[in-house]
């Protein structure tokens, strides 16, 4: 019973580093994404802000925070409810790759192309992710639902991608279709979890 109780305490020790070093690397991601969206090399650009040539970052920076908030709240909650004792190794190795991920999607806010094409792999590895913990354990519900939305974002922004290369719609309507994909995938994630989120 000690030795079930001293591993219990190491396995939350463990999480719990984890998890502030995921959130250190989540801080600085959104850091950089507002950084590198709302500045520039004589500082913050306040009024330039406000030009068309602008807009397409601006929304690119709205889908970003979209997805990386929900995904850092998924994670936290996943790591403290959801992870098994047969799982928990394989979050560690995932989510701190997650987390370097988002911090390089968010150096590319005002790069449409790397932006449309690095957001659909990082759906990708997560999608891998939650598919490998099918085999090790049956997943709750809720991951079930990740991975559905994970997919259907995967194919959005992989179309997106296509639109963009071959110059079938402006950056501006591709911008705004990515935020519109990703607050759908927000509220619907919310909405259908809500009871997960946040339970009474």
């Amino acid at each position: 019973m000690a030795q079930e109780r001293n591993a219990h305490d190491v396995r939350k020790a463990t999480s719990d580093g984890l998890q502030r070093i995921y959130l250190i690397i989540i801080g600085f991601a959104i850091t950089q994404a507002l950084k590198q969206t709302l500045t520039d090399n004589n500082g913050f650009l306040g009024p330039k802000l406000e030009d068309d040539a602008h807009w397409p970052s601006i929304l690119f920076l709205i889908a970003f925070l979209f997805t990386v908030i929900r995904f850092a709240h998924g994670s936290v909650l996943h790591l403290t409810a959801l992870t098994g004792q047969k799982k928990w190794q394989w979050d560690m190795l995932v989510l701190i790759t997650q987390a370097i991920m988002f911090f390089i999607l968010a150096l590319t806010t005002t790069e449409p192309t790397l932006f449309l094409l690095l957001f659909p792999v990082i759906m990708i590895i997560d999608s891998v992710w939650l598919m490998v913990l099918c085999f090790i354990g049956p997943i709750s519900k809720m991951e079930g639902e990740w991975l559905i939305s994970n997919i259907l974002l995967s194919i959005a922004f992989i179309l997106l991608l296509y639109c963009n290369l071959h110059a079938l719609l402006s950056i501006f309507k591709i911008s705004a279709l990515s935020v519109l994909s990703c607050v759908i995938a927000a509220f619907f994630d919310y909405y259908v979890n809500r009871h997960e989120y946040f339970p009474t």
